[in-house]
C-alpha cells in the first residue's frame, strides 16, 4: 500500500512537471512568435536581438532579381525581405536591363515599399509612329491613353493618337480652322481626367484669348468663351463630362456649364489665379494686394462652400506667393510659397479662416523658385530651382540632396513619367531620375526638346518627338522586352 502511495505520488509530481514545461514551453514558442511577427532578430554579429525592418519589393518589369547589401535573395519581384536598422544597399536587376540601385537607413520595426524600381532596356531602338509635318505642340492624355499633337497656320488642327494599346489604331484629325479668327495662334492647356476632352487656348492677333473643348472621339470643337459670352483669363476642367469647368475673368473665380448654360456666381473674388485639385474637388486662390493693408492671402474654396484664408502676408507683390494641394493616403497637404520658403501644412482643410493645420516642414531654397508641385500621387512635394531640383518624402519625412537636370541648354519645367520617376529633354537627350535623383539616366534616346512625353497605360511603350530626315516624327521604344 505504501508502495502504491508513493508512486501515485510520483505519477502526479511528473504530471504537473510535466504541464509546467509544456505550458512553458507555448509560452516560450508565443513569444518567440511575437516577436518574429513583430520583426524582432538575432544579430549574431552583434549577439544580440534586434527588431528588424521590412522591405518590399516590386518591380517593371517583374521578375527581377533582388540583392540586399550584395545577398541575393532567394525570390524574384514581388518580394520581401526583413533587414536590420541601419545603412542597407538594395540592387535590383534582370538580363537586358540596367541595374536599379537605392541606399537607404532602414529604421526598427517599419515598413519600407521599394515597388517603385522601373528597369530600363539597355538596348532602346526608336521606331517611327507617324510624321509630324508643322506640328508645333504635343501633350499627353493621364495614364498614356491619348498623346495630341498642334499643327499651327492655315491648317491649324489637332492629330489625335489612341496610344492605350501597343499596335497603334489610325490617327484622327479635329480641325481648328473654323474656331478660330484668321492670324490665331493655338496652345495646348490640359486633358480631361478621362482623356477625352482637350482644352485648347485660342489667341487672336490683337491679343483676345478665347478657349475651345476638343473631343478626340467625336472630333466636335466647342468654344466656351463664345458660348458663355465671358472673356475668361484661365479655364480648368472640373469634371470629364467636357462641358462643366472653372473660369477666371475679372478676378471672379467661377463654375462654368456649357450644356446647360449656367454661370455660377463668383466663388471667390479679388483672385489673380487659382489651381484645382480634381482628386479633393477644392480650388486653392491667390487674392490681389489689397489697397488698404498691401496684403495679399492664399486659400482655399469648395464648389458651393465659402472661400477661407489659409495664410496672409504683406510682402512685397514682386516676392512670389502661391499654393497647392494633395491628398496621401487620405490625409490632406497644402504646401505655401513664399518668395524662398516653402511651408508645408497636413490635417483637415480648414472650414474657416481660424481653422489650422499641422506644421510639417518648412523648406527654405537658395535659388528662386521656378516651380512646385505635389507628384501625381501626392507623395513628393517637388520644386526645382532652374536646371537644380529636391523633393521632399512625406511618407519618409525626409528631404532630398539638391540634384541637377542632366544635359546643356535651357531647363523647362520638369515632368512627371510616373507617380516616381521624372523626365527631362534637356540639350535634345531625354532623361530620366526618380524622384530624389537615384537612377538617373541621362540619355534614354534623342528627342526634339519641347515636346510631352508619354508612356503606354501597360508600360511597354515610350513615346517621344524626335527629328527625322523630313522633319519631325512621333516615336517609340519598348520599354519592357516581353510580349
Amino acid at each position: 500500500m505504501e508502495h502504491r502511495r508513493k508512486s501515485e505520488r510520483r505519477e502526479f509530481r511528473n504530471r504537473v512537471i510535466t504541464y509546467i514545461v509544456m505550458t512553458l514551453s507555448v509560452v516560450v514558442l508565443a513569444t518567440f512568435a511575437i516577436l518574429y511577427v513583430a520583426g524582432y532578430r538575432f544579430d549574431f554579429g552583434a549577439r544580440s536581438v534586434e527588431q528588424s525592418g521590412m522591405v518590399q519589393f516590386a518591380s517593371k518589369p517583374i521578375e527581377a532579381t533582388v540583392e540586399v547589401d550584395g545577398k541575393t535573395l532567394s525570390t524574384k519581384t514581388p518580394t520581401k525581405s526583413d533587414v536590420l536598422p541601419g545603412d542597407h544597399s538594395f540592387v535590383m536587376w534582370r538580363e537586358g536591363y540596367e541595374t536599379w540601385f537605392k541606399a537607404l537607413n532602414i529604421k526598427a520595426g517599419t515598413l519600407t515599399w521599394l515597388n517603385y524600381a522601373r528597369l530600363i532596356p539597355k538596348q532602346r531602338p526608336v521606331e517611327a509612329v507617324d510624321s509630324l509635318p508643322g506640328v508645333t505642340a504635343t501633350l499627353a492624355a493621364p495614364g498614356g491613353k491619348a498623346y495630341a499633337t498642334l499643327t499651327t497656320g492655315d491648317e491649324a488642327s489637332i492629330r489625335f493618337y489612341d496610344i492605350s494599346k501597343d499596335k497603334i489604331a489610325e490617327s484622327k484629325t479635329a480641325s481648328l480652322v473654323d474656331s478660330g479668327s484668321p492670324g490665331a495662334s493655338f496652345g495646348l492647356v490640359g486633358w480631361d481626367p478621362s482623356g477625352r476632352y482637350l482644352l485648347v487656348s485660342q489667341k487672336s492677333a490683337d491679343g483676345k484669348i478665347e478657349w475651345l473643348v476638343v473631343d478626340r472621339i467625336d472630333l466636335d470643337v466647342g468654344n466656351i468663351t463664345r458660348s458663355m459670352g465671358v472673356a475668361f483669363q484661365k479655364v480648368v476642367f472640373a469634371d470629364d463630362s467636357g462641358a462643366k469647368f472653372y473660369g477666371l475673368a475679372e478676378g471672379n473665380v467661377r463654375s462654368v456649364d456649357t450644356a446647360a448654360g449656367i454661370l455660377s456666381r463668383p466663388m471667390v473674388s479679388g483672385v489673380v489665379d487659382f489651381w484645382y485639385n480634381k482628386e479633393q474637388k477644392i480650388i486653392s486662390y491667390l487674392e490681389s494686394a489689397q489697397a488698404e493693408t498691401g496684403y495679399r492671402t492664399v486659400g482655399i474654396v469648395r464648389p458651393g462652400g465659402k472661400p477661407v484664408n489659409i495664410h496672409r502676408t504683406d510682402t512685397d507683390t514682386k516676392v512670389p506667393l502661391s499654393i497647392r494641394t494633395a491628398r496621401y493616403f487620405g490625409v490632406n497637404y497644402v504646401a505655401i510659397l513664399e518668395g524662398q520658403t516653402i511651408t508645408l501644412l497636413s490635417g483637415k482643410l480648414p472650414e474657416v479662416e481660424n481653422d489650422s493645420m499641422t506644421h510639417v516642414y518648412q523648406m527654405k531654397v537658395d535659388n528662386v523658385v521656378t516651380s512646385y508641385e505635389f507628384s501625381p500621387s501626392g507623395r513628393f512635394l517637388f520644386v526645382q530651382q532652374g536646371d537644380k531640383y529636391q523633393s521632399y518624402d512625406i511618407e519618409r519625412g525626409s528631404l532630398s540632396a539638391l540634384n541637377t537636370l542632366p544635359g546643356d541648354g535651357e531647363a523647362r519645367q520638369i515632368r512627371w513619367l510616373d507617380d516616381f520617376m521624372i523626365w527631362s529633354d534637356r540639350g535634345g537627350n531625354l532623361a530620366f531620375a526618380e524622384f530624389d535623383g537615384a537612377n538617373i539616366h541621362k540619355n534614354i534616346n534623342s528627342v526634339a526638346s519641347g515636346f510631352d512625353v508619354a508612356l503606354s497605360p501597360n508600360g511597354r511603350y515610350l513615346y517621344s518627338v524626335g527629328q527625322s530626315e523630313g522633319g519631325l516624327q512621333l516615336q517609340r521604344i519598348r520599354m519592357i522586352l516581353e510580349n
